[in-house]
């Protein structure tokens, strides 16, 4: 529950954010009928910008927005394919809780949003979904002088993937996408002049 602050006090307890680093992720689709062929994100890099407010005790409630792009490959046995580039962005919400006074873990959920860049003849060519994505994050943080914090950030996401080209073509499970994040992050905020003192 936020606490019921002014405008100038809230705008004080207010941490922005920036993150860089790269996302991995496992196969969107797996064929095995005659031969294995899978389709799956090269590791991407990411892009996020994220802003934090109080609520009651030590939690903070973050609102961030990732972007990620890079092929998306058709792998089997005896080569590999580019299908097409894949842009992905993934909106979440995150409920953050100190576990010491430098390592933070946080829960967070979230949706993630495919952008093909070419849909003719792919997965993708009656739609690109929007999926619900569920995940955690832990963060390892150094303050860099008053107001300043430099973060190693470690992030898991998990979401159910499938397109209606995919269910034409016989796909009728979900495939179970699961994904990791490694970044760097750079925030500004009142919260690390108060780790500071």
């Amino acid at each position: 529950m936020l606490l019921v602050l002014s405008p100038a006090v809230l705008r004080a307890q207010i941490t922005v954010g920036l993150r860089v680093g790269a996302v991995a992720s496992t196969n969107l689709a797996r064929d095995s009928i005659v031969t294995t062929v899978t389709a799956r994100q090269n590791i991407a890099p990411l892009v996020g910008l994220r802003v934090e407010v109080p609520l009651r005790g030590a939690y903070r409630l973050a609102g961030e927005v990732g972007v990620s792009r890079s092929n998306l490959m058709s792998r089997s046995d005896a080569n590999a394919t580019v299908v097409t580039g894949l842009m992905i962005w993934h909106p979440t919400i995150a409920v953050r809780v100190p576990a010491t006074p430098w390592l933070t873990g946080e829960a967070r959920l979230g949706a993630i949003m495919y952008a093909p860049s070419r849909k003719t003849g792919t997965l993708f060519s009656a739609g690109a979904p929007i999926k619900p994505s569920l995940g955690l994050g832990i963060a390892a943080a150094r303050p860099l002088g008053r107001s300043w914090a430099l973060a190693l950030v470690l992030q898991y996401d998990v979401h159910k993937f499938g397109t209606a080209a995919l269910r034409a073509h016989g796909f009728r499970d979900q495939s179970v996408v699961h994904r990791i994040a490694l970044l760097v992050a750079l925030s500004r905020g009142a919260e690390h002049a108060n780790a500071d003192r």
